[in-house]
């Protein structure tokens, strides 16, 4: 029987054991990973010290955190929220129903949260001994944490654990009689979990969008190597959700580096889940995944605002039952020609999201010019909050930066900008505010690295074909220079291999490769320039190596439009201040995307930025496509001054748009080749008017050739006259509408001339 008097001083007594303590001790890092350890045997007749209730924590005010989250809801740069903290302390020891057996006792506590979806518990002292067992069970006994052992102690003497579902939760720690002085479990905070973070396999309330893909589809299945990078985060006092990667360091010891960002708010008593990923063979069926594989803890390495990353490195290695794999890099700054994230919007189960079109450089706050990389269009998927800090990858699988923010969702998949990894490599000196110091620790400098597999893969010979670029969808020029781009998944060295490729199924030309690719490694290779001899192609690429032990992964395909007559068309795009909302796409008859533009810039004020840029059409009808991701379009109350224009190669004006105000317009126009009915003649004389573009009211004036004074027509694009003066300078009539017209200058009702007049 235990000694109350003894149990009455460690009560007492244990906050000043545990300081001493901290000075004499050498504490071991460990995390929260439980270990399958079964509960001691317990005879329900054994000697009970004590009997207490069990222990109520209040409901929150749903109302007011549900209004808070609704303004919150398409902000990324805040983390997804599901549980709210509820500060309560909690002496599991002290409070607990004791029972004493065979040298051994049991203290056995009960939380009960009145309709909470999940409780989760931050510990402000924690501290096992050696032969303590920790449990946590939810009172339908279908989800448990535990074994907890001493393997969990940390340095910071705090600990944490992951939401268990349900609204009670019972808390058992099994103590040797003789080891009770060492043992402090205390919790701080009570993790009130409000959303049914386990109901989102089931798209339940509040759960990701209908758009997000499944990280199982077929969409991904050269990536189910990297989202075993992958993990879901819970931050800021464990009640909000981000996104992590776990990172390679050039020694490719196994250091658990894990990439995220910075304003998610993560401390060291994180929680840090693997494999949460939908557990249904079917990638259109969503089921539940596990929280199991969980590590608690992390120790705060290096972070900077000014790109938004942080680097942890978690508290444990990750053990190999948890598939754990080291995300590769690059810090060279280059754009990424196709961008991949892996993410867990809302806090759901893991999905997939991918951009087709080159990165550009921007800004997530206008003071810090070129610091992220811009997604101006999520072709696969989109990202949401809870995505927050997760990685974007290229088309080499490499890590190139981190999620910020952006106003991408299923109703509006442009613009997300990813912190660079180039700019958080060493842009700032201290090595507690860059990435070089950590994972190029011997100053290699080394700049791209691939990542490290920790788990045997399943194949000795294995070659994968990652991506081919250089190689456009529609094209003006019939030459294409591909560049081939794969992957060793095997675990042999692969020293030669055979590249195929044709067009239209015909693998007629091949070319052999030579060198020593790795485990792991991505290799660049270019081929010879192909001519395509029709109009529309395949182009087929495939990877044929002695032995290869999978197939499925060695071939390349991708449709191509050639343009054997091109017609060139120049476009002028004049922006509001918040450029980086706007993008368009001009589709063919056959709604084809044929060209595409933006997001652009934010200004530096309000007057917006001219942008000019040409393209090639062909002899044919369009439709231009413009879009407004705040759905005010450029002519919007926001300093809405911009305007869309395409005019062909002799400057007449085929599309003209300055009346935009909502989230996306359709116009339709038509190019060709044959002359325009604006072309002068060779009787014709020039002249200009100035300025040019003008607004209404304005004086306008006229130079040219003429000695006596013309007479001035305006017609509309239509051909109906708007106005006429007379002489070289006249005052543009006060109503008339912004848009483009032209003027005609007669001489004794000759026309003599014309030009284009710009009104603004």
């Amino acid at each position: 029987m235990i000694n109350i008097s003894k149990l009455a001083f460690h009560i007492v007594m244990k906050k000043l054991i545990l300081y001493i303590g901290l000075f004499s001790m050498s504490f071991v890092i460990k995390a929260q990973i439980s270990h399958p350890i079964a509960k001691p045997q317990w005879n329900e007749a054994s000697n009970a010290l004590s009997s207490n209730a069990p222990i109520q924590i209040e409901k929150p005010d749903l109302q007011a955190i549900f209004i808070e989250d609704s303004i919150n809801a398409l902000d990324k740069h805040s983390s997804w929220r599901f549980g709210y903290a509820i500060d309560r302390n909690v002496d599991v020891i002290e409070l607990a129903n004791r029972e004493e057996q065979n040298g051994m006792l049991k203290f056995s506590l009960q939380l009960n949260a009145e309709d909470a979806k999940s409780l989760n518990f931050n510990f402000n002292l924690f501290h096992l001994s050696e032969n303590s067992l920790l449990y946590f069970t939810s009172l339908d006994a279908k989800d448990q944490i535990g074994a907890i052992t001493a393997a969990n102690n940390k340095i910071d003497n705090q600990f944490s654990t992951r939401p268990i579902k349900g609204s009670a939760v019972l808390i058992e720690l099994f103590v040797p009689i003789s080891e009770l002085e060492e043992v402090d479990v205390e919790i701080s905070q009570v993790i009130y979990g409000y959303r049914d973070f386990f109901g989102k396999g089931g798209k339940t309330f509040n759960s990701s969008g209908g758009c997000n893909v499944n990280i199982n589809c077929p969409e991904a299945d050269l990536w189910q190597d990297v989202r075993r990078s992958v993990v879901l985060i819970t931050a800021s006092d464990n009640q909000r959700l981000c996104t992590g990667t776990l990172v390679n360091n050039v020694r490719e010891d196994s250091i658990p580096y894990l990439l995220t960002a910075s304003h998610c708010m993560l401390a060291t008593n994180s929680i840090f889940i693997f494999n949460y990923e939908n557990s249904s063979g079917n990638c259109q069926t969503n089921a539940d995944g596990s929280l199991a594989n969980s590590i608690s803890g992390a120790i705060s390495r290096a972070e900077n605002p000014y790109s938004d990353f942080k680097l942890f490195e978690l508290s444990q290695t990750p053990p190999l039952s948890y598939n754990p794999y080291y995300a590769g890099w690059d810090a060279t700054g280059v754009p990424a020609y196709e961008s991949t994230t892996i993410h867990h919007p809302s806090g759901d189960i893991k999905k997939f999201s991918q951009d087709y079109d080159t990165v550009q450089s921007s800004f997530f706050l206008p003071q810090n010019q070129n610091t992220h990389w811009q997604v101006g269009n999520w072709e696969l998927g989109t990202t949401e909050i809870g995505s927050s800090g997760s990685a974007l990858f290229d088309q080499n699988k490499r890590v190139v930066g981190q999620l910020e923010g952006g106003s991408a969702n299923c109703s509006n998949n442009l613009n997300d900008y990813f912190g660079k990894f180039s700019v958080s490599w060493n842009y700032a000196p201290a090595t507690n505010r860059q990435l070089k110091y950590w994972l190029d620790p011997d100053t290699t400098n080394t700049l791209v690295l691939d990542a490290m597999d920790a788990v045997t893969k399943a194949s000795a010979r294995d070659a994968e074909l990652i991506y081919v670029s250089a190689v456009p969808s529609f094209s003006c020029d019939s030459t294409i220079d591909p560049v081939v781009h794969f992957l060793n998944r095997g675990n042999d060295t692969i020293t030669s291999l055979t590249i195929e490729y044709g067009v239209n199924q015909q693998f007629n030309q091949s070319i052999n490769w030579t060198g020593s690719l790795s485990t792991d490694e991505v290799e660049e290779f270019s081929l010879p320039s192909l001519q395509l001899s029709v109009v529309d192609s395949s182009f087929q690429v495939r990877l044929v190596q002695s032995a290869d032990q999978d197939s499925t992964n060695n071939l390349w395909s991708k449709d191509i439009r050639v343009n054997p007559d091109p017609v060139s068309v120049a476009i002028t795009f004049k922006s509001d201040r918040y450029g980086y909302e706007n993008s368009w796409e001009i589709l063919d008859s056959q709604n084809l995307v044929v060209a595409k533009g933006g997001p652009y810039l934010e200004a530096i004020n309000n007057n917006g930025m001219i942008y000019r840029d040409s393209i090639c059409l062909f002899d044919g009808c369009f439709q231009l496509k413009l879009y407004d991701a705040f759905g005010d379009g450029f002519n919007g109350p926001y300093w809405g001054s911009g305007y869309f224009m395409i005019q062909n190669r002799i400057g007449d004006t085929l599309v003209f748009e300055n009346n935009f105000t909502t989230a996306q317009k359709n116009i339709n126009f038509c190019a060709s080749k044959n002359v325009s009915l604006l072309e002068y003649s060779k009787n014709e004389i020039a002249f200009s008017s100035y300025p040019n573009p003008v607004k209404a009211g304005e004086q306008i004036n006229i130079k040219s050739q003429l000695k006596l004074a013309p007479e001035i027509i305006i017609f509309d694009l239509q051909g109906r006259i708007v106005q006429r003066a007379k002489g070289n300078t006249f005052r543009l009539k006060n109503n008339i509408s912004p848009g483009v017209y032209i003027i005609q200058l007669n001489d004794q009702n000759q026309k003599i001339g014309r030009t284009k007049l710009l009104v603004q």
